[in-house]
């Protein structure tokens, strides 16, 4: 028999508590030995007791589970980074496995977490950390084991995607959809680490360390999100043949340079994760042996995390009992992220500008100046002696793009530079 301590008992931690519960006999026949979830830490005792049945055990210290030495497994889903950070620490000096779903804790603390697991001979399963009921954790660490990734794009945020999905589709500002996602539990009360892409940060630095086999510092990830995109270029970018996205990249050159960043990007409309709409998420990656490849589903919800982190407990269990070795924690060094202004990326810029002879010239000569050059260009007349212009380079450096930017910032005829947006 193999006990289980679980923290927390929000949303996921339920969802789990009551498929361990309903499926135990499926469960004890897939893995060969009966699962007992022995105890619970929650905050508050009398509030979960009425939600469950009677034999299960709760305390409001977790550091007692933790601490417990008939315990096997600790699943932490209390979410944040303290005090779930410590909790994970202690359990792992105690000899105990551990599944999580924290993706703050991994992203930021993984490199500890995991050398300090291979030290104490346990396991670190963490797949509900990264994107709910796709199961890109397994799919890198053993399917794809024979590959050597050499890209990776991915839809990893639902409340980003439903709220671009839905400004798309139905023209709707951001601040409106926002409130809506709210509403429909999409977007938490203080929506920043979703709005800001935090969240998307932290799943690509887990999944980084992954496919390049070995640790990243989560603040060396680029990280900028959606709050400034408008209807606008939503609309110029369907005229144009893409689609805005919040996307997580990452990139392994040829050079033995690594990118990773996390920001909007406008994709051309045919490529598979153009269309990934709504809450879902998507993975798309290519790998030297497989190719294309792209994983696809619900990333966010109770019943999607609960799916990953029930598996995880699963094949944990699988894997204690056959000592594999394919499961054991990893404990590599950290690699350098290539900073931002040494990407190379094209741009969609839009610009208002007086509607008047000789701006274009201005412009190109800017753009020249910087080295950046046009691939497209187009021009409306917004009214008020106020000229639009929409253009799209090739592809150029972060840094020379800025260094045009700020170039066009302080010309003569140009107004505001309204958006700037990479496009893949």
């Amino acid at each position: 028999m193999l006990n289980i301590g679980i923290l927390g008992a929000g949303t996921v931690g339920t969802g789990v508590i009551n498929v361990l519960h309903q499926k135990s006999l499926e469960f004890e026949n897939k893995i060969g030995s009966p699962i007992k979830v022995k105890s619970i830490a929650v905050k508050n005792i009398e509030k979960h007791k009425s939600s469950f049945s009677d034999n299960l055990i709760f305390t409001d210290k977790p550091e007692n589970v933790v601490n417990d030495p008939e315990i096997d497994i600790i699943v932490e889903l209390i979410g944040g980074e303290y005090p779930a950070k410590d909790l994970i620490i202690q359990a792992i000096k105690n000899g105990k496995h551990i599944v999580t779903a924290n993706k703050e804790v991994i992203s930021k603390h993984g490199y500890e977490i995991f050398n300090l697991a291979k030290k104490m001979g346990v396991l670190v399963y963490i797949e509900g950390s990264v994107a709910g009921g796709i199961p890109i954790i397994q799919t890198l660490k053993r399917d794809l084991i024979a590959n050597k990734v050499n890209s990776l794009m991915g839809i990893i945020n639902g409340t980003t995607n439903y709220i671009l999905t839905e400004m798309a589709q139905k023209k709707r500002d951001f601040s409106e959809v926002l409130q809506e996602a709210q509403k429909l539990g999409y977007a938490e009360a203080d929506p920043t680490s979703d709005i800001e892409a935090y969240d998307a940060t932290y799943k690509l630095s887990i999944i980084v360390s992954l496919i390049f086999g070995n640790h990243v510092k989560v603040e060396e990830i680029y990280r900028e999100g959606i709050d400034k995109i408008s209807i606008r270029d939503i609309e110029y970018a369907q005229k144009l043949g893409y689609t805005i996205k919040l996307l997580a990249i990452a990139k392994h050159h040829d050079d033995g340079s690594y990118e990773a960043r996390v920001h909007p990007t406008m994709i051309n409309s045919e490529h598979p994760l153009a269309s990934v709409n709504g809450a879902f998420n998507a993975i798309w990656l290519n790998g030297d042996c497989v190719g294309d490849f792209m994983l696809y589903g619900k990333g966010a919800g109770q019943l999607p995390t609960t799916s990953a982190v029930v598996a995880d407990i699963l094949n944990l269990a699988i894997d204690i009992k056959a000592k594999n070795i394919l499961a054991s924690s990893e404990s590599h060094d950290y690699i350098k992220i290539a900073p931002i202004e040494k990407i190379t990326s094209k741009y969609y810029v839009r610009l208002s500008t007086a509607d008047q002879p000789g701006v274009m010239g201005i412009i190109g000569r800017d753009l020249g100046l910087s080295e950046v050059s046009i691939n497209s260009l187009w021009q409306a007349n917004t009214g008020e002696d106020t000229a639009e212009i929409v253009l799209i380079t090739h592809p150029v450096t972060e840094a020379n793009m800025n260094k045009a930017i700020n170039l066009l910032k302080s010309s003569e005829g140009i107004k505001q530079i309204n958006s700037l947006i990479r496009v893949e």
